[in-house]
């Protein structure tokens, strides 16, 4: 009779918690979950306590797991199809290819989680933890991401195609060979990320962090980065044809070999940047600042130079055939070999390029500069 009386009076009590709200998950639901039922269609587990639940392909499609503790748990190959999973806190659980389409994922924490293949196709995860997340091959088409936190993540092969990352911290984030097609990522940290061979092509990286970001070999075309800090950053070998870089610091870093074909440098900082063997056909760099910059052997065919401040660069080996330097302050730098065929040219250089051996030198089209 004892060990009855306390079963009966344990039930009491659960019938008593459940009936004053103290929890707000179903209990039947719960049972169900804890007993490994693979069909938990429209459950209700808010606020249910699930470390380590096996939910091993479990058809969770609607299901409301909002503020659940599930760390730890097995989500492989599960649907959580339309489920609300806002606050939810899955620390480390695996969610190996499961399907998250049109979730509810707001404020929840999968730090540190497994999220290889997972489908979170046009998902609000807008301040989520994603820190130390793998996300290896995850598609994130179309999700809003404003306010994430990605530190320490891996996205090396996801697909973020028209998502917003706006605001998020991306710092050391691996996006390298991911497809960032059309992503916002205005005023996020992406500094030391790597997005090597990665495909940004018509991104938006407005006034961002990108201190030492690698961008070997990426895709870049038609890309915005206006008034973004690009100290150290490293664009080698980078297809940038038409992207923006106006108003951008880009201080020290390295362009070299890079397609640069219509881009625009417009008051921007290229103080010691390296664009030695780029190709910046009708690049326009005006108004901007050049101080050491190493233009060596540069294609800058039609290029504008039009009011920039121009010390000490390297324009040696360079075409600069049909550049125009109008306006341009030129100290100290050195055109030996360059190409200046039909460049135009402030009058005061050319005792100074008669000295320099260039190439084409009685073609140049000297412009007197107008009194201030």
């Amino acid at each position: 009779m004892k060990h009855t009386y306390r079963i009966s009076s344990l039930a009491g009590l659960i019938l008593i918690i459940f009936s004053t709200g103290l929890f707000s998950y179903d209990l039947q639901d719960l049972k169900r979950a804890v007993s490994k039922d693979r069909n938990l269609k429209g459950a209700n587990l808010q606020n249910a306590d699930l470390i380590k639940g096996d939910f091993y392909y479990a058809d969770l499609t609607g299901a409301d797991l909002s503020g659940a503790v599930m760390n730890n748990a097995n989500f492989r190959g599960a649907s959580l199809k339309g489920a609300n999973l806002d606050k939810a806190i899955l620390y480390s659980a695996d969610l190996y290819k499961a399907d998250l389409t049109g979730a509810k994922l707001t404020d929840i924490n999968l730090s540190n989680a497994r999220l290889y293949n997972v489908n979170f196709t046009g998902v609000n995860l807008s301040n989520a933890d994603l820190s130390g997340a793998d996300l290896y091959h995850a598609l994130l088409i179309g999700a809003n991401l404003i306010g994430a936190d990605f530190i320490g993540a891996n996205l090396n092969g996801a697909d973020l195609t028209d998502s917003d990352l706006s605001d998020s911290d991306l710092y050391r984030v691996d996006f390298s060979g991911t497809i960032l097609v059309r992503v916002k990522f205005l005023r996020a940290d992406l500094s030391d990320a790597d997005m090597s061979r990665s495909n940004l092509s018509g991104a938006d990286l407005s006034n961002t962090k990108l201190f030492n970001t690698r961008f070997y070999r990426a895709n870049l075309t038609n890309t915005k980065i206006h008034n973004a800090d690009l100290l150290g950053a490293v664009l080698i070998q980078a297809k940038l044809i038409s992207a923006d870089f106006s108003g951008s610091d880009l201080y020290n870093a390295d362009f070299g070999a890079g397609e640069l074909q219509n881009i625009k440098f417009i008051g921007s900082n290229l103080n010691n940047t390296n664009m030695r063997g780029a190709t910046l056909y009708k690049a326009d760099l005006s108004k901007a600042n050049m101080y050491k910059t190493d233009l060596k052997n540069a294609n800058l065919y039609r290029a504008n130079f039009q009011q920039a401040k121009i010390n000490l660069v390297d324009f040696s080996g360079a075409n600069l055939s049909r550049a125009d330097f109008r306006g341009a302050t030129i100290t100290d730098s050195d055109f030996t070999g360059a190409d200046l065929r039909r460049a135009i040219m402030n009058d005061s250089m050319r005792e100074t390029l008669k000295t320099q051996n260039i190439k084409n030198y009685e073609h140049i089209i000297w412009e007197r500069q107008k009194a201030q």
